[in-house]
């Protein structure tokens, strides 16, 4: 980490006690002092305030150079720390929690209650409309292939960008199918036993086969990839013909392809039955060219080796009545079959659609 000069520290410590401080000695560390030596940054302030001398441990959690996918996780790690340290007897009180910037500048966090993201303003109308005008009018447009190709595209390039970090991300990636907020798990302990034909025992069924499948791919570490992780037609903005931006990035930089490609394909299938009562028209058509297209331009066969299970998570949280209280029970049904199909075959094919979804 950036090692904070004497000065830059005083002014932190001046702004968190609200008097002033002499910053006697700061002092790298590595396993003493409270600080564990596990590769992690930590460094041994002593300083005086009003005459009485007083010593922290100011530990960074696994601080790293460059584009760091952890980052997120650690930021809720030493939140909670904060906030749950005290209420251990005899642990340690934790004073403060904040961020290291670049320069070396010690900034406080300790007092804040809620966190913010300021971000660009993007004009532009949801992809949604798209797909619910074609379902509705049952017409494919020059626009409409024009704009699928671009997304298409759009999503190539941004796989093509290699993980250069850590492996263990593909494997955790995995894990996330199941266990994180939007997660199988998650979607299974809020599913009402009467919706959409999944009674508790098909839906353990699904987290076991999840299970296998983690199992069966978590060694594909050489597939992290650069990738969007909720790309949906709602985060999807349109201005004239093919000029978009996209919103809503969630899970990190790196992941598996497939997941973007099922969350982003598997939205013209239930819109299609949200407005056809089946899978068929043009929205059918976008599914088959933008899957066509992926693999031809993209030349990752591989993809269909690894895309069941993220078509079942994806199929699942489009399906699930907690999610979209608007479909209909037969497209429900629907969706909730295709999920019990497809996590039990071997690689998915785009062609055996319909077979999938039992038509």
């Amino acid at each position: 980490m950036h090692a904070p000069s004497l000065e830059s520290v005083g002014r932190y410590l001046e702004g968190l006690k609200g008097r002033p401080v002499r910053v006697l000695d700061v002092v790298p560390l590595a396993g003493a002092d409270g600080a564990a030596d596990n590769g992690n940054g930590a460094l041994r302030i002593d300083f005086e305030i009003s005459g009485r001398r007083q010593r922290a441990i100011l530990e960074t959690l696994g601080a790293c150079a460059g584009p760091c996918e952890h980052t997120a996780s650690l930021a809720r790690d030493v939140v909670s720390d904060h906030r749950d340290l005290p209420r251990l007897p005899r642990h340690v009180r934790a004073i403060d929690v904040g961020a290291l910037e670049k320069g070396g500048r010690l900034v406080s966090l300790g007092r804040a209650e809620e966190f913010f993201l300021l971000k660009d303003c993007a004009e532009g109308r949801p992809y949604t409309e798209d797909l619910a005008r074609a379902g509705a009018h049952g017409v494919v447009e020059d626009l409409d292939t024009a704009r699928c190709d671009a997304l298409c595209d759009w999503l190539l390039r941004v796989h093509a960008q290699r993980g250069t970090i850590d492996p263990s991300l593909y494997s955790q990636r995995l894990r996330g199918l199941l266990g994180r907020e939007e997660g199988v798990m998650v979607l299974a302990d809020a599913w009402p036993e009467t919706e959409g034909g999944l009674a508790p025992a098909a839906l353990e069924e699904i987290e076991r086969r999840l299970i296998g499948w983690r199992w069966r791919i978590k060694g594909r570490s050489h597939r992290l990839r650069g990738v969007h992780g909720e790309f949906r037609p709602d985060h999807v903005l349109f201005r004239e013909g093919c000029d978009f931006s996209v919103i809503g990035r969630a899970h990190g930089e790196w992941g598996e392809p497939a997941d973007d490609v099922a969350c982003m394909t598997l939205h013209f299938v239930v819109e299609a039955l949200r407005h056809r009562g089946r899978f068929d028209g043009p929205l059918k058509s976008l599914f088959r060219r933008f899957w066509s297209r992926y693999l031809l331009e993209g030349g990752d066969g591989e993809i269909l080796e690894v895309a069941p299970p993220f078509l079942a998570w994806r199929g699942l949280e489009l399906a699930s009545p907690a999610r979209d209280a608007g479909l209909s029970p037969q497209a429900r049904r629907t969706m909730t079959s295709f999920v019990c199909r497809v996590i039990a075959e071997p690689v998915f094919d785009p062609e055996l659609m319909d077979t999938y979804l039992g038509a």
